[in-house]
């Protein structure tokens, strides 16, 4: 357990507050220099009281950022643990959660002017004190700022979670979340949005990671247009014979199909059925 990796942890701004209730159970776990986290996933998920799928989303999530890093797969009796090193230089980067006031001494200085609130006429006695004297009340501006969401409903906020929560490959929450709300401010169901993530990364389970696009790019891209176009257009054996007959129709009229669709199987029957020709394979980017 590393006290002073903790403090720094909770000096930070992580981006959310499951990102930095994982950042302090790693540090928690970890040296002074930030190294030695061996703790399960189910574990972490089990005492932080979230889902695994969000602690695995979330810890790749802090190794993309740069701020945990993978040092090496442990085995112990029930299979394999990833080992994990907080990255200290990459923590201390990261912005205050509270900067230091402009007056070192921390006194609040009573400004020399300010709005007045009048007293209330309606009522006797109103804007008077026991005594009969008039008073007002100077309002102070206050230090600490509201802050103001960025126009999320609530509908839009569990729609951003499912997304954060399904998409295979996240990065960036904060940018993620801005491009979101761009999206749904423009008009975009939330919840298409969060569906299509699904889809996609159903369509590509057993892919490797780095065959998938980025969570921050794909919205950037707008990818759930295209997914929902394919994901949506998908007919039944029975309305197009079969799937491979339907992609390769898809790819010889021209219309949208997304290259992560058209698995090399899938590819290699729609040449050996002489239903496309290999530039119209390569032209989408699947090599067979």
């Amino acid at each position: 357990m590393s006290n002073r990796v903790s403090v720094s942890v909770v000096k930070k701004r992580l981006g959310s507050p499951v990102r930095k209730a994982i950042m302090l159970y790693c540090a928690d776990k970890a040296s002074d220099d930030g190294s030695g986290i061996f703790t399960s996933k189910g574990t972490i998920a089990a005492e932080l009281e979230l889902s695994r799928s969000t602690v695995i989303s979330n810890i790749n999530d802090l190794v993309e950022d740069g701020l945990l890093i993978v040092v090496r797969d442990r085995p112990h009796q029930n299979g394999v643990t990833v080992e994990y090193d907080i990255d200290l230089d990459a923590l201390k980067a990261l912005p205050n959660v509270k900067e230091k006031d402009d007056d070192p001494s921390g006194s609040r200085t009573r400004p020399t002017a300010g709005p007045v609130r009048q007293p209330d006429r309606t009522r006797p006695g109103a804007g008077q004190d026991p005594s009969g004297s008039r008073t007002q009340t100077i309002l102070e501006p206050s230090l600490n700022p509201v802050c103001v969401d960025d126009g999320m409903k609530p509908e839009t906020d569990a729609a951003f979670e499912k997304f954060w929560s399904v998409y295979p490959r996240p990065k960036s929450r904060d940018r993620c979340r801005e491009l979101f709300i761009k999206a749904v401010n423009s008009g975009v169901d939330p919840k298409r949005i969060a569906a299509a993530a699904e889809a996609y990364g159903a369509e590509n389970r057993g892919n490797g990671r780095q065959y998938l696009a980025y969570a921050d790019n794909w919205l950037k891209d707008r990818r759930w247009e295209e997914q929902s176009e394919t994901t949506q257009a998908k007919p039944t054996q029975s309305e197009a014979g079969d799937i491979v007959t339907f992609w390769a129709s898809r790819i010889v009229n021209g219309e949208p199909v997304t290259a992560s669709a058209i698995k090399p199987g899938m590819a290699r029957e729609m040449l050996g059925r002489k239903l496309v020709t290999l530039e119209q394979l390569r032209a989408l980017g699947v090599s067979a």
